[in-house]
This record gives structure tokens, sequence and C-alpha cells, in this order.
């Protein structure tokens, strides 16, 4: 068999790489440069080191010494004070991630795949992906081709094969440009907030500062792009980063003792999506695939994110190939889901700042009129995401659209209500499926494969699994209206077993009730 072919050695790349040569296939990674390599230091999240645990790297990346960062400060919301949240508010497994120099972070986590078995080839530029009609089946390299039976496109926001098939859409809602530079030495927040990153937001758009270890600080700064461009075109980038920087309240003082070292580097910062993700023998891990704006460090979430299931992915097509379509569709669907939760979560926060008065942060203000009514765009935002946890406090801080409140108040309220109520059902109650509810068969990720389940869809909201008895429960409620007896007699006579009825009905039946799907 062909080696799997992985074009990219970033967080992605490596960490994809190192899951398949754990699982025994053969795996050539290609890197165009070699490490450790030029990048702007990134704050991690907590769920990053949790899906690292699944690589090996983990460990790794906790002794490496980088800064540990207990949650995040920020100027931002109702009014310009500071404000702090922390992950152990929400994650009790994991109360800290780490702000990590990534020159070093992504050398870890090439040279772990290369201990788990890929061969690593740095100095190699793949320049492009090799098709017969949609099945990628290598890759050129100086003009031969290297055949592959799988290909994983992971270069980042060169974002090759989106490219070759000019199947990139830029978001016009977040057209932005970034510019930063380090610092050495000045100060931070005291405490045990001492390593969170600072974002504060400033009339020409938001800056971060993220402590990296030896007294280093990345600072940069996210403003409008043509906006940004005019001014760095009547000054220099340099004196526009400057100025910026002048107008912070917090950002410029911790910073006031500190000396810049390194040039101002700009980067386009306009999110993107690839029309499509997967195809019969390739996929697209990272921002390859997608790119969001940073506000909320999840560039190096969704690109290890996107790995592990990557590699179910390439598994599955591999190994069973009777499920590949199934789990195609079932990736594209996650990691789509997943960016569009942190994608709204930006743009709902980008548009709930009223701290700052000026002419970018009126522009992003949400009204009533918007895109998304409130409920759905708040149900984007927090539903169905484990690892993150925070969006309801992050929400809470800033001015939102008295509609949006109102619905939110109202989803919630209603919930509440359904959770007390629940006991009052009898069994004379007749129960029925609301109608917007079905149930499709799909593959389900279960870690290093996806495999064949079932879930329940309903418009506009994250699907849920379920297992089968689920499945039948509702399927039985979507053909009439029934008394809990009834149902049970219904599942007596479909296979399940009294103790199975008496053990799993009255849970499923009360999941399905405070979330709105039975009636």
């Amino acid at each position: 068999m062909d080696a799997i072919a992985v074009i990219g050695g970033g967080p992605a790349g490596s960490t994809i790489a190192a899951l398949l040569a754990q699982r025994g296939f053969e795996v050539q990674l290609f890197e165009a440069t070699r490490f450790p390599r030029p990048h702007i230091g990134e704050s991690l999240l907590p769920a990053t080191i949790e899906a690292l645990e699944l690589s090996g790297a983990a460990e790794k990346v906790r002794s490496a010494g980088f800064t540990v960062k207990n949650g995040a400060t920020m100027a931002w919301g109702k009014d310009h004070e500071l404000w702090t949240w922390y992950f152990r508010e929400t994650n009790k497994k994991q109360p800290h991630a780490y702000q990590v120099n990534r020159d070093e972070f992504d050398q870890i986590l090439l040279q772990h795949a290369n201990g788990c078995g890929a061969q690593v080839r740095e100095d190699t530029r793949v320049d492009s992906v090799c098709f017969e009609g949609t099945d990628a089946i290598g890759v050129e390299i100086e003009g031969e081709i290297q055949p592959a039976s799988y290909v994983i496109d992971a270069t980042g926001q060169q974002s090759l094969v989106a490219r070759q098939q000019d199947a990139k859409s830029w978001d016009e809602d977040f057209r932005n440009l970034a510019v930063y530079r380090y610092y050495c030495g000045g100060t931070h927040m005291p405490d045990d907030a001492s390593g969170n990153i600072l974002v504060e937001s400033v009339a020409d758009g938001w800056l971060w500062k993220i402590p990296l270890k030896d007294g280093v600080s990345s600072v940069g700064v996210v403003a409008d792009r043509d906006s940004a461009l005019r001014a760095i075109r009547a000054k220099s980038l340099e004196s526009w980063f400057e100025d910026v920087l002048t107008s912070s309240e917090y950002t410029s003082s911790f910073l006031a003792q500190a000396k810049a070292f390194g040039p101002c580097t700009a980067t386009r910062d306009w999110s993107y999506q690839a029309s499509q993700f997967t195809g019969p023998r390739h996929c697209l891990v990272g921002d390859a695939a997608c790119f969001i704006d940073p506000l909320f460090s999840t560039g190096v979430h969704l690109a290890i994110y996107s790995a592990v299931i990557g590699a179910a992915l390439v598994t599955t097509t591999l190994r069973t190939p009777n499920l590949a379509s199934l789990a195609a569709e079932a990736f594209e669907r996650e990691y789509r889901q997943h960016y569009g939760h942190f994608r709204e979560l930006a743009r709902l926060f980008y548009g709930s700042n009223r701290s700052v008065d000026s002419y970018f942060w009126k522009a992003r203000q949400i009204t009533g009129e918007d895109q998304y009514s409130p409920r759905a765009a708040f149900v984007r935002a927090v539903s169905g995401q484990t690892g993150s946890g925070y969006e309801r406090t992050t929400l809470s801080h800033g001015v939102l659209p008295n509609s949006f409140l109102d619905e939110l108040t109202t989803l919630e309220t209603n919930r509440r209500e359904r959770q007390a109520s629940f006991s009052e059902l009898k069994d004379a109650t007749e129960l029925a499926v609301e109608v917007d509810s079905t149930i499709e068969k799909v593959a389900l990720f279960m870690g290093e494969t996806f495999e064949a389940g079932q879930v329940l869809r309903r418009k506009g909201l994250d699907d849920i699994p379920i297992s089968p008895f689920v499945a039948d429960v509702v399927a039985f409620l979507q053909r009439r209206s029934t008394t809990i007896s009834q149902l049970a007699e219904s599942l007596t006579n479909h296979g399940w077993s009294s103790q199975q009825i008496a053990s799993s009905l009255p849970t499923t039946l009360q999941l399905l009730y405070v979330e709105g799907i039975i009636h």
C-alpha cells in the first residue's frame, strides 16, 4: 500500500501524522521549511491539551516550561474596566492551558510525529496534489509524483488544495488585518492571572498581549483591513502600530518598561472556509480548511481537533471503506459545526462591545435585524461543543440587542421549567415528538474511527447522537401520540427487555422532554 501523504508540519499535520503512524500506517510528512521556524506566539485552550493527550504529545508540551495560562483578562464589553474569566470555572479536569512559543511548540509536535514512526521530510515543498478525477493519487515534488493512498492537506493558510480548486470562500464579517511584534520585560496581571492573555479593545480594533516564557511578550493588534492599510500607507507599519499601542490604557502601561525587539510583522487575518473539506482520498485539516478570527485563541485548537477527527476519517476510509462516504460527511459536519461555534461566538462578542466608541465597533454592532434569529445565534454559539464552557461568561460582559436577550431568557427559562415539570408527567399523559425532529443514519466519531450510528436532527441545532433504544423511542412517538405504558408495550414488542425499558426509559424521556424534543 502507498504511504499516506501529509503536507505541512504544523500542529495539524504533525498531530494527524503521529496518530496515523501510531495506528500502523506508513506516513510521509512533507514540510517546506526546516524547524524550528519563526511563528507568532500562541495562546492555547485547555481543550487543546486534552486533544494532545490522544497523540501522546501533551506531556512533552507540559514539560517545555511554557507560561501557564489560567484564563483571559479583558477590557471589553459594557465599559473599559478589566475583567477576568478562568478556565477552572468551567473545566475542572483541565483548569489551565499554556502560552506557547510556536517555533518550539511546533518543533515538539513534529519531533513527536517522527518518534511515532512518521517519515518527516523537511525542506521539501509540495507543488501540487495530483488527482485522477476526484481521487487524490499523490503529490508532486519538483516535477516528480510521489504516489499516496491518501493525501492530507495541512498547509495552513497556503490552503494548497483549496487554492488548486479555487474553493476558498472569504468571510466578509471578519475582514481584518493583524500586526504583531515582540517585547522583552514589562509587567502583566498579578497573581494567578499573571499568565493570562490580555485582550483590550481600542478605537482601531483590539490588542493582545501574550506573556511567553523568559520575560517575552507577543503583542499584536487586529484591525479593519482597509482602514489599517490606508493608515499604514500614510505613515509606516511600525509607526501605525505604535500609535495604536499608545491609544490603549492597559496594554501600553504593562509595556511601559518593556523594550521592543524584532520587526513589526503584518499578516492577513481575513477569515475563510474551503467549499469542501474532503474528497474520496483526501481531506483538509487546520487552516488549510478554514481560519477564524483569533479573538478566542482557537487557531491551534481547531488545527489539533481537526487532526484528531481527520485521523479517524483516514482510518475509516482505508480500513472500513463501506463507511468512507458517511465518515467524510461526518468529518465535514463535525469540523464545520466546531468552526461555526467559534465564529458565531466571535461575531456576537464583537457586536456586544461598547467599551470604545469608534467606527470600527459601530460597524460591528449587532442589531435586531440580523442574519440569524437571536435564539439561533445563541444556540450556534453555545450548544454542543465540549472544551469551551466560557461562552455565557464572556457574552454577559457585553451589550447585546434586547431581542437577543429576550430570546435568550426565554430559551433558558423554558428549559428550567421543563426540567421542573418533568416529574408531573403521568402515565395518562400523551407524548409526541416535535415535528422538526428526524432520525438520520450517519457515521459517528468514536475516537480512532467513525462507526455507523444514528442522530436526532433538528433544524438549526447540532445533531444529537442517540442509541438504538432512544431511536426506537423517538420513532414510536413520531408515529402517533402515546402514553408511557403504551410506549413501554411497543418497546417490549420490538424486542427490548423489561429490565432495559425500566432502566433506560425514564432517563430517555426526561432528556427528550427537557430538550423540547417531545411534548
